[in-house]
């Protein structure tokens, strides 16, 4: 309710930032020496690591549908472990938010990636969220992006996002929109 107060009438956040202001960001780019390509994108608390594997044409992953066969060589894998966030439990297989993180980034990505004619391999990235304050999805679509162009892939454009919110009063009709949201005011 605090929070939520002073985001409505003082346009004041936890973290003292204006409702258009991004936390600051930091890149490092070929972090790792023996892959394709690799970045780590942190925006305030927020940091994903993400590693571009390039195969051949050969090594696009064929999904079984209803109707048709269809070959998909480029694909975005999203894991999100428990001590992100603080958290200790066991790790177990991907869950609601790994599965739809990962399908939000390549989603985010498919657009500006070159035809297969000009660039015919096959691409496989990770993102490693390592922490997490709010918006790791948009740091792995970020890191994505660094990470593709590390490897040598043509992007079209680099692609990045931050997570917006709104805070409202529906009893006032108050609202706020909110620029790169952290965890508690997700």
């Amino acid at each position: 309710k605090h929070m939520r107060k002073n985001i409505l009438e003082k346009e004041t956040r936890l973290d003292g930032r204006k409702l258009n202001e991004i936390r600051p960001i930091s890149i490092e780019l070929d972090v790792l020496p023996r892959v394709h390509g690799s970045a780590i994108f942190q925006r305030g608390e927020t940091m994903a690591l993400t590693i571009t594997t390039l195969g051949g044409p050969g090594d696009a992953q064929v999904v079984d549908t209803m109707e048709r066969d269809v070959t998909k060589r480029y694909f975005h894998h999203y894991h999100f472990p428990p001590f992100a966030t603080g958290d200790i439990k066991p790790q177990r297989g991907p869950g609601r938010r790994e599965i739809g993180h990962g399908d939000l980034g390549e989603r985010a990505l498919i657009p500006v990636l070159p035809a297969k004619e000009d660039f015919p391999y096959t691409m496989w990235l990770v993102s490693e969220v390592t922490r997490c304050n709010g918006s790791s999805s948009m740091a792995s679509v970020c890191g994505s992006s660094l990470s593709l162009m590390c490897a040598g892939v043509p992007l079209k454009k680099p692609v990045a996002g931050i997570a917006m919110g709104l805070v409202s009063n529906p009893e006032t009709g108050d609202y706020k929109i909110l620029s790169d949201i952290q965890g508690m005011e997700d």
